[in-house]
């Protein structure tokens, strides 16, 4: 049969697509599946599965073949009459599952899954369908439940699946273990591998440098992967590794994004003056991107320029009011002016932000909270976002 490929979890691919990033359309998956919403012509794929002896509707085939070209009106009509004329055929409720998903009927996906699942217990298309929902939904017990069974079977899909299951209930040593066994069985998938990245970098886990390395490797033309990897390269301090998958990211496309990241990853690696040169390469790109104002202010603090630091602050605040970093911006710049005593900067690493996304214009991402002008803590916390 022509089955849809097991979908990735969304929620999970959130979590690796860095805020504030808008780059070249590049979704950054969770496992080696090709989400629900992918174009159809990249949702079918061929594999044979194993299932019960049922004689197909006349109208299945035709169905399936709509399906494939993204005609879903028409492939549910057809699916709808296979279904009538052999309601116990697996296959079609696993069908009538993805054109729900494609119709953001997910209530209806569910129950078209479980019924395939009841038919056949081994189709394992539904069985990761169904997982990947129920991620989603945070139902990670379910998701795990569903996943299991098959993903024995060595599918690196089930077993990436299963694994982010397992590491949302808390159970990391089995879920490395499923990652570590997905990426063997498919050590070429970038998106596999960025998510166990992702996941050992959470463990601060020392292989996780390792891994990002292999991905990057994988993807030398994506800009959007790269400047992923380049971002978890840095909340596990891998400086010289972010500086190089960044380095490529520019090669391919200069983006003021980018070469902030790339700035901060070279404060980490003290190389201050290459930071500097990013930083104002970053505003030269694109004048209202808030960021590396804020970070070139700290460069001129920390070179003792009070007046050219100022400036690039109360741009950052001009620009972004209501940023993550807006707070500690005004601050600096009142104690440039002298209008306010300096604090004194807390341990590095202590009070970076909660996120590794770059903070960015929009709500979110957090920043430091150190008062001194010009100190932005870099430390090899994952949950970095800045650099000293």
């Amino acid at each position: 049969m022509k089955t849809i490929v097991s979908r990735s979890s969304a929620r999970l691919r959130k979590q690796l697509r860095p805020l504030g990033l808008v780059l070249v359309a590049t979704s950054v998956a969770c496992s080696p599946a090709k989400p629900a919403d992918a174009p159809p012509e990249a949702l079918l794929t061929d594999h044979e599965a194993p299932k019960p002896k049922v004689t197909a509707s006349p109208a299945k085939a035709p169905a399936v073949a709509a399906l494939e070209k993204g005609d879903f009106a028409v492939a549910e009509s057809g699916l709808t009459k296979a279904l009538a004329d052999t309601p116990n055929d697996p296959e079609v409720h696993y069908y009538l599952g993805v054109v729900a998903e494609q119709k953001k009927d997910v209530g209806a996906a569910v129950g078209h899954y479980k019924e395939a699942l009841a038919k056949d217990g081994t189709l394992a298309a539904a069985a990761g369908n169904l997982g990947a929902i129920y991620l989603d939904q945070g139902k990670n017990a379910e998701a795990k439940a569903v996943l299991a069974p098959l993903a024995k079977g060595g599918d690196p899909a089930l077993l990436s699946n299963l694994a982010l299951a397992e590491a949302a209930l808390g159970e990391t040593a089995a879920a490395k273990g499923h990652f570590s066994l997905a990426a063997k069985a498919s050590p070429k998938d970038p998106p596999l591998l960025l998510s166990y990245a992702n996941f050992l970098a959470s463990q601060k886990d020392p292989e996780a440098a390792g891994v990002l390395r292999q991905t990057a490797g994988l993807v030398p033309d994506d800009v959007g992967m790269l400047t992923t990897v380049g971002v978890l390269q840095k909340s596990i301090g891998a400086f010289d590794d972010c500086i190089g998958s960044l380095d490529a990211a520019l090669a391919k496309k200069k983006l003021a994004e980018i070469f902030v990241y790339r700035g901060l990853c070279r404060l980490g690696a003290a190389q201050k003056d290459g930071a500097k040169d990013d930083f104002t390469a970053a505003i030269a790109l694109d004048k209202g991107f808030a960021p590396a104002h804020f970070y070139l202010g700290g460069r001129f603090a920390e070179a003792g320029k009070k007046k050219e630091a100022k400036a690039e602050y109360d741009e950052y605040v001009k620009l972004a009011p209501n940023g993550p970093l807006a707070a500690q911006a005004r601050e600096r710049s009142l104690v440039l002016s002298g209008k306010v005593p300096a604090k004194p900067s807390k341990e590095p690493g202590k009070d970076a932000g909660k996120s590794g996304a770059l903070p960015a214009n929009g709500p979110k991402g957090t920043g430091t909270k150190t008062a001194s002008a010009g100190s932005e803590n870099c430390s090899s916390d994952p949950s970095a976002t800045t650099c000293r």
